[in-house]
């Protein structure tokens, strides 16, 4: 994740973009498919919001929107009542 923050502080935005999406695409398979095949660590949320923060930084509406109704679902789960 420090990867990318490099590279869009340093206006390296494709290259943020790829590793992005790396980052991404793994947080999707674990949190909205359930498919961990290395056993990961699901990402926290503070990675989760940066991550769709940085989406929103590069005007990629479309991957943020899903991480931030990610972040929603998980708030709403941990919600002790």
């Amino acid at each position: 994740m420090q990867l990318s923050n490099l590279r869009i502080l340093r206006a390296k935005d494709d290259e943020a973009l790829q590793y992005m999406d790396k980052i991404y695409d793994i947080s999707i398979q674990i949190l909205e498919n359930n498919i961990n095949i290395n056993n990961d660590q699901p990402p926290s949320s503070d990675m989760i919001t940066n991550l769709a923060k940085n989406y929103s930084e590069l005007k990629v509406y479309d991957k943020a929107i899903k991480l931030y109704d990610i972040l929603i679902r998980i708030n709403d789960e941990d919600v002790n009542i």
